[in-house]
């Protein structure tokens, strides 16, 4: 079955708007300009037709993002069926600063949806995703790879961006937790100090609040080895915020110098967060859209 499910009025156009002049191509949508002049006049048909081209042309012009017609029903399938059968990995956050929902097959999954609201939980992770009409579904493939797409889903909205704290703060009681139980526990987030991705620990063990209540207002790369040596023996619960939700991970803290598992984990690696890239290399998205998850299938990663 063809992925365009749903003959939208929706444009392909992704904020990058200019004409290869060999192709006669938008090199951002891959539409001929009668293709874009003549897009809210014709039918549906008409555009169902113009979107079942798109995938050939963006392949000739070597485009390695496209917008995929989804609306809100068509991301939320695919988020839920996503889970239920544990095609792939959802990972949430920024380069080097990233949380990764791993389904593996021995393991119970729970997904349900309530309204705007889709929740999942797996052993060592939960995720909570907002699905409303600003988010946008991308399909970003490095040039001339044969791997399959990987998916992004992204939010236009401008006041999407996340309060962005420079400073180790804590944010008081998580009332947002998806845990219920944790909704006591305290939330710190570590001040990356960016609108794109909050990396938060959350705990109600008096040790770490006692360390937190020690190191608050101060740079993380200041403390960073002192924080780390204690956070990393005693795995507390991490969250990882974007514009598309949270995930909350409480599978042990790997050391830095071991593999990511292949099973739910967070990174949170400074020489890679200094690069300050909200997506991987080749997986870039227009500037006017935030960030909020992306879908790796067959169990590839955000940082490897």
């Amino acid at each position: 079955m063809s992925e365009y499910m749903y003959t939208e009025t929706m444009s392909p156009c992704i904020g990058a708007c200019e004409i290869d002049e060999k192709s006669g191509l938008c090199k951002g949508c891959a539409r001929t300009r009668d293709e874009i002049t003549n897009w809210r006049t014709q039918d549906d048909f008409y555009r169902y037709t113009v979107w079942n081209r798109l995938p050939y042309r963006s392949r000739q012009l070597g485009i390695t993002r496209r917008r995929l017609p989804w609306d809100q029903r068509k991301i939320y399938s695919f988020i839920l069926e996503s889970v239920k059968n544990k095609s792939g990995v959802w990972a949430m956050g920024a380069v080097g600063a990233d949380a990764e929902f791993i389904p593996a097959a021995q393991n119970n999954s729970f997904v349900a949806r309530d309204g705007n609201e889709i929740k999942a939980e797996i052993n060592g992770a939960r995720l909570r995703f907002y699905v409303d009409e600003n988010i946008r579904a991308l399909a970003c493939r490095a040039a001339n790879s044969k791997e399959q797409e990987r998916i992004v889903l992204a939010s236009k909205r401008k006041e999407g961006g996340l309060v962005s704290n420079k400073v180790i703060t804590c944010l008081g009681k998580d009332h947002a937790a998806i845990d219920r139980c944790a909704r006591d526990h305290y939330l710190f987030d570590l001040g990356l100090g960016r609108e794109d991705v909050r990396f938060c620990v959350q705990t109600d063990q008096s040790q770490l609040l006692e360390l937190f209540s020690k190191f608050e207002g101060k740079d993380i790369w200041d403390v960073y080895d002192d924080l780390a040596s204690q956070l990393i023996p005693l795995s507390p619960v991490r969250v990882v915020e974007s514009a598309l939700g949270r995930m909350e991970v409480t599978t042990k803290i790997r050391q830095i110098d071991e593999e990511p598992p292949l099973k739910s984990h967070t990174s949170f690696v400074k020489n890679q967060i200094a690069h300050k890239r909200k997506m991987p290399i080749g997986m870039d998205i227009p500037e006017h859209l935030f960030p909020g998850a992306i879908f790796y299938p067959h169990n590839e990663t955000m940082n490897g």
